[in-house]
């Protein structure tokens, strides 16, 4: 069941407006450019209608966090003649690898060796390329999955040596009870020198020799666009 309604196209428009102002207001404050931070919607908690109304108002690409609602999803769009590119950014189960890498194209929460060891099998059994972030595990947070600095080091240079996987950067989460938001800034911070590490690692592969940043999502936005966030994944604050 969807947490929020479905939405029609004006209320996502305007939504839409509101967000990536405030993603501009932010990108100003931190003398960024809007143009390098990308707005990726989060459908996870609408329909497939919401989520087609909001391909018809011209976006092209959505994240979902489950492989069953991402398949059903993805088909129902495809059958509409509609065809986004998919980004899945939850946890991943090893024996779900195969149904979510037919649909989806970015990867965000690759979270392990014996994952990534996986992805690389099945991404050449399956003829596809897949574009991956590696999440980094920084928060101390038990909930939470990851790369702890020195591993992930050990997982850029182990993705760079496939050739159907294509790094592109970090993925980075706060803790999830961090009112304040000192935790979520010194876990971002974290990532964006991980990033740095990366971009000067002989060893390394990125595409275009940068290192993105999947960090943000709507309530923490403040910490994640002067941290460095090129990707945030916003969707409440698009469907409330």
């Amino acid at each position: 069941m969807p947490l929020f309604p479905a939405r029609d196209r004006e209320f996502l428009k305007q939504r839409l407006i509101a967000s990536r102002g405030y993603l501009a207001q932010l990108c100003t404050e931190a003398g960024r450019s809007i143009d390098d931070v990308q707005l990726l919607p989060v459908t996870k908690a609408v329909d497939a209608q919401t989520t087609a109304n909001l391909f018809e108002l011209g976006e092209r690409e959505f994240a979902e966090n489950r492989a069953d609602n991402l398949v059903a999803k993805a088909q129902d769009l495809t059958d509409r003649g509609m065809q986004p590119r998919w980004h899945f950014i939850g946890p991943l189960q090893r024996n779900k690898v195969r149904r979510v890498l037919r649909w989806a194209s970015v990867l965000h929460s690759v979270h392990s060796i014996a994952l990534l060891e996986t992805l690389q099998r099945v991404v050449k059994e399956e003829g596809r390329d897949l574009q991956v972030y590696l999440q980094a595990h920084l928060s101390g947070d038990s909930a939470k999955q990851g790369f702890a600095p020195h591993e992930l080091i050990e997982a850029a240079m182990l993705t760079s040596g496939s050739s159907h996987l294509q790094l592109l950067g970090v993925m980075g989460m706060g803790p999830l009870d961090d009112p304040e938001g000192l935790g979520t800034q010194r876990v971002f911070e974290g990532c964006s020198d991980l990033a740095r590490q990366l971009e000067s690692h002989d060893e390394v592969d990125l595409l275009d020799g940068r290192c993105r940043l999947s960090m943000g999502m709507s309530g923490d936005l403040e910490w994640a666009v002067p941290a460095g966030s090129t990707l945030v994944r916003v969707g409440s604050a698009i469907f409330r």
